[in-house]
């Protein structure tokens, strides 16, 4: 299946038919969707990745045009058409196009807009090709050889692997086919590799395609041999509950809406573990690195860094992202229960905070690096604890709550209690909300040696914990106070007795479950795979060296 090196013309369509009559129109149309999620920037946006879902589901069973057509809805108003580019439809020709037109058509909304109709249009596959382009910023070469690549994946093998034996479909073989398939878990392929052998398999090009490194995708020549047309079966029972039955269990008393969140969140952007997304958006981000730094030192933009500095870190990029990771880690901890993985995530977020700015030319605010040194006491994270203290630059803040709460955290962790006595009182008009003052408050509590007082104090912080910028992408953030963990862990260290008065087993946003998970885990990240981890970057998430950017003092 070679696509030809020529431009992009819904006039020339012969190549795209002979694929698709190769492929059949369910594989052409996983081959669409396929391309169309390789577009879209992590996480996938929720109307993306719903129309997907609709799309894949209509490919294997027909199921429903209406549903087809309520996708198509949520997907037109992010559609970037012009009067100009509904006059020539689909009959473009990438080689007079004007560029702006190349990317309305090439953009992966508009790609699937069109695409999500009853009717399979085989002109879809040149717009995936300008897709590639537009999107992924490949020249048409490259643009060529991604598409090809994907259709290695969907399209049958070179040469032609024959039935699959019966005695080769066990009970195991099948139900870890039909899991990967229907939750796109395809990081568990290699386990079907070796189910497959326990089952007697010598087909060594199957077990090598389980076995490979690349991108798959639905649509899998392996995985529709095992499956034999099982297509029904898959979409009509639940995926999997390895969320919702967990998350039924949970105590944080989710509503309707947080389980349609949660639901989402888990087949977009929490789908995968740690490791394995840090290692999709560094590879995601690493193409281009290179020309990023050189563009931006012709622009002068480096100030005193040298570009080696800047690449390095450039590396760091996929770790950044705070809320991100704190959100992640909520969500698989509601999901699969596993207080542990909010655990992780929290000592990522801290790591990445502290790499990407906690130097005295940092400009995060003094409540989010607060807000970071309660997060790791909370987890325990000693080594990135005493990476925050080590080196205790000012920081000035306006208003001045956060400012105050960074030295009252800052002293407390140290272990300087008369520092908290001696703090100004925090401007009600400076803290609106009044977090950074029940924070205080808390603290205040423990200088004075009062259980009592520090138990209530942390209720009051529970109650009224509303966090800031709370949203639909971020709403798990209400369910889980990590401060009043980071709060309860400093009163402990002072005196086992100042904690005695509160009520480990108090109800959400206190996490119970997090509290035991981490009385009872002496290695935080003893279960984190580091091999999993991209090696530029291993070794400064794990140890936390000083990064060799912080020597450069930007002018």
């Amino acid at each position: 299946m070679i696509i030809p090196d020529a431009p992009w013309s819904a006039d020339d369509t012969g190549w795209a038919t002979q694929i698709c009559d190769r492929l059949g129109e369910r594989r052409s149309r996983l081959f669409v969707s396929a391309c169309c999620r390789g577009y879209c920037k992590e996480p996938v946006p929720a109307e993306v990745a719903e129309a997907l879902e609709t799309y894949d589901r209509y490919a294997d069973t027909g199921k429903t045009k209406a549903a087809l057509r309520e996708s198509k809805d949520r997907i037109a108003p992010h559609t970037k058409h012009t009067k100009f580019a509904y006059l020539i439809g689909n009959m473009f020709n990438t080689d007079v196009m004007p560029r702006s037109y190349r990317r309305q058509f090439g953009d992966v909304y508009n790609v699937l807009e069109a695409a999500l109709s009853a009717d399979f249009d085989v002109r879809l596959l040149p717009r995936l090709g300008l897709g590639a382009e537009c999107n992924l910023k490949l020249n048409r070469v490259d643009a060529i050889a991604h598409l090809e690549r994907v259709l290695v994946e969907i399209g049958y093998p070179e040469p032609p692997i024959g039935q699959l034996d019966p005695r080769w479909r066990t009970a195991d073989v099948l139900g870890l086919a039909r899991a990967v398939y229907a939750d796109r878990a395809f990081d568990r392929m290699p386990f079907l590799a070796d189910a497959l052998l326990d089952a007697g398999c010598d087909a060594q090009a199957i077990i090598d395609h389980c076995r490979t490194a690349g991108a798959h995708q639905r649509g899998c020549w392996v995985l529709d041999l095992i499956l034999a047309g099982q297509w029904k079966e898959i979409w009509e029972k639940p995926k999997s509950d390895g969320g919702k039955s967990k998350a039924s269990r949970s105590p944080f008393g989710l509503t309707d809406a947080n389980k349609r969140h949660l639901k989402r969140s888990m087949a977009v952007e929490a789908r995968d573990g740690m490791e394995d997304r840090l290692t999709w958006v560094y590879e995601y981000q690493l193409p281009g690195r290179a020309e990023r730094a050189r563009d931006a030192h012709a622009r002068n933009e480096l100030k005193n860094r040298s570009v080696e500095q800047y690449l390095e870190r450039e590396a760091y990029v996929c770790a950044f992202g705070r809320e991100y990771w704190l959100d992640r880690g909520r969500v698989r901890r509601i999901a699969s229960n596993d207080p542990g993985e909010l655990a992780r995530h929290a000592s990522l977020a801290c790591r990445a905070t502290w790499i990407h700015d906690y130097t005295e030319y940092g400009w995060t605010p003094p409540e989010i690096i607060a807000e970071s040194l309660l997060h790791a006491i909370a987890v325990r994270d000693t080594l990135v604890e005493q990476r925050f203290l080590a080196d205790r630059p000012p920081r000035r803040s306006r208003p001045a709550a956060g400012a105050i709460l960074y030295e009252a955290v800052c002293s407390s962790a140290r272990g300087d209690w008369d520092a908290i006595r001696a703090l100004p009182p925090i401007n009600p008009a400076e803290d609106p909300d009044g977090a950074a003052g029940r924070s205080i408050a808390c603290l205040a509590a423990v200088s004075q040696n009062s259980a009592d007082l520090f138990a209530a104090r942390l209720r009051e912080h529970l109650q009224l914990y509303r966090p800031q910028g709370l949203n639909r992408s971020y709403w798990s953030a209400a369910l889980i106070d990590l401060e009043a963990h980071g709060l309860y862990e400093l009163a402990r260290r002072k005196s086992p007795d100042l904690v005695a008065a509160f009520d480990v087993n108090h109800t959400p946003p206190w996490d119970a479950g997090l509290h035991q998970w981490v009385q009872s885990h002496s290695d935080l990240l003893g279960e984190v795979d580091w091999v999993k981890v991209p090696l530029e970057i291993r070794a400064g998430l794990r140890d936390l060296p000083r990064p060799g950017w912080w020597g450069a003092q930007p002018s």
